[in-house]
């Protein structure tokens, strides 16, 4: 029964017509045929298409299995196609497969199966958030292998990198698909495309000298969440939507406003330069005895191109001479647009301000003393004063006081010069009348408790039956009056 198979076949093939039912009957009962005998031609179509069903198999796995459902089957198209199934020859069932065919056709069939799919990390990265509108592709990536949805776009920025551009925002699945010679090898990514938040700003008032504060218009969406970072800055609501912000400390500053959502943030950042302070030295020079020769000085200021203010005049320069005595205001302007001013005062280093008092002596109403009363200074030294007294521009001595008995009735001006040196001196007069009378009364009188003239006494020589008595001063005012 071992050659059963060619004897078979011999007969079958000298037989070039189909023998009659009964000698085919009669042959195989003579060859009776064994149990569970199956021809080996169909053994080998069988495993030759039992490979190919199963390269299928698990090539369509492998690719749905990793790829995402809205493109496995563009990808699966790719992958499985006609070109790596091996053709399988129509089989004629009249005619016997010689074993050489067979072999042949095993051989092809193993040769396509060998294509392998490797997945590898191209992307270099797992699935990404990108924040915007581009996901900038690895240089070592090759564009043409990269699949992309239908709504996004491959483009090229200006430094020639290539991109993936986005309009909408959304989730999309990135693929990379590269065939290298039996392998095919894949990545594939996740992005997902989030709007940047955004929101208004704008400066409304900018930082030019140290005391000042910036002001910013910032309209904010409560679905944002806000981080501040002002570099020790004070920040300060104005109004709704307006702020403040001001800082102590010179030097450059980093302000910077964080708006964040869904995991992506915008940041607003300024940078911003606190002036010093202004820094000088200021002299003021006091006048002397009211000539105008005080003198304010403005040195050693930190700032260029300063102006400065006195009063009504301005110079460049800080420095202002022939002033009087008195008070002033002083300002500044630096930096273009700063200012700052303060009072300043120009003292008289040597005030005189020349005063005597006059009384009449008691016993003889002819007789005059003058008291000297003369102030120097603010303090009243009265060194190295010369005084000169004159009555009607009679000098009558040089004395501190003086005292004078007139020889006759009228009026006379008494005058007292206070003098320090030719250029510095000051004058007061009085005005008195002597009149001979009956009646002995002084015309000043001091009650300060000092002995001297402390009482208003009025004296008679005779008796008298009427008196009305009345006290005024040098406006006519009067003081005190009785009868």
């Amino acid at each position: 029964m071992d050659n059963f198979e060619q004897i078979l076949r011999n007969k079958l093939y000298n037989h070039k017509v189909s023998p009659p039912k009964d000698v085919i009957q009669k042959t195989k009962e003579y060859y009776p045929k064994p149990n569970a005998f199956v021809p080996k031609e169909v053994l080998f179509i069988g495993a030759a298409v039992s490979i190919i069903a199963l390269t299928y198999f698990i090539l369509s796995t492998f690719i749905k299995t990793d790829l995402p459902e809205t493109t496995a089957d563009k990808i699966e198209q790719n992958i499985i196609d006609t070109d790596y199934i091996p053709k399988i020859k129509s089989v004629d069932k009249t005619k016997s497969f010689e074993k050489e065919e067979v072999k042949s056709i095993i051989k092809d069939v193993s040769e396509k199966s060998e294509i392998e799919k490797i997945k590898i990390s191209y992307f270099k990265v797992t699935d990404t958030l990108i924040c915007g509108n581009k996901f900038i592709i690895p240089t070592d990536i090759s564009v043409d292998n990269i699949i992309i949805p239908d709504d996004l776009k491959l483009s090229k920025d200006i430094s020639n990198n290539n991109y993936i551009y986005c309009k909408k925002g959304g989730s999309h699945e990135i693929i990379y698909k590269e065939k290298i010679d039996n392998n095919i090898y894949l990545d594939t990514l996740k992005i997902t495309f989030h709007k940047i938040p955004d929101t208004e700003f704008r400066i409304l008032e900018n930082i030019n000298c140290p005391d000042d504060s910036m002001v910013f218009y910032f309209k904010n969406n409560p679905d944002f969440k806000i981080s501040w970072d002002l570099d020790n800055g004070v920040l300060k609501e104005i109004k709704e939507n307006t702020y403040s912000v001001s800082w102590k400390q010179e030097g450059h500053k980093n302000a910077k406003i964080t708006i964040e959502q869904n995991g992506c943030n915008s940041i607003i950042q300024e940078n911003i330069y606190i002036p010093p302070q202004i820094d000088f030295n200021l002299t003021v020079k006091s006048d002397y005895c009211q000539q105008s020769k005080g003198k304010v000085m403005i040195s050693d200021i930190n700032y260029e191109n300063s102006s400065f203010i006195l009063n009504n005049h301005i110079n460049n320069t800080g420095i202002f001479t022939e002033l009087k005595s008195g008070k002033y205001t002083l300002a500044i302007v630096y930096n273009n647009i700063c200012n700052i001013s303060q009072s300043i005062e120009i003292k008289d280093s040597l005030v005189i301000n020349a005063k005597f008092v006059t009384e009449q002596d008691f016993t003889n109403e002819y007789n005059y003393h003058f008291k000297n009363r003369t102030f120097i200074d603010n303090y009243g030294v009265n060194k190295n004063v010369l005084y000169t007294w004159y009555i009607n521009q009679e000098e009558i001595g040089n004395s501190y006081n003086a005292e004078y008995e007139f020889t006759k009735d009228g009026d006379f001006e008494i005058k007292l010069m206070a003098q320090i040196s030719d250029d510095c001196e000051d004058i007061y007069t009085e005005n008195i009348t002597i009149r001979s009378s009956k009646f002995l009364a002084p015309n000043i009188f001091t009650p300060n408790d000092d002995g001297i003239g402390d009482f208003f006494i009025v004296k008679t020589t005779e008796p008298i039956k009427n008196f009305h008595g009345i006290i005024s001063n040098r406006t006519g005012e009067v003081v005190f009056e009785w009868k």
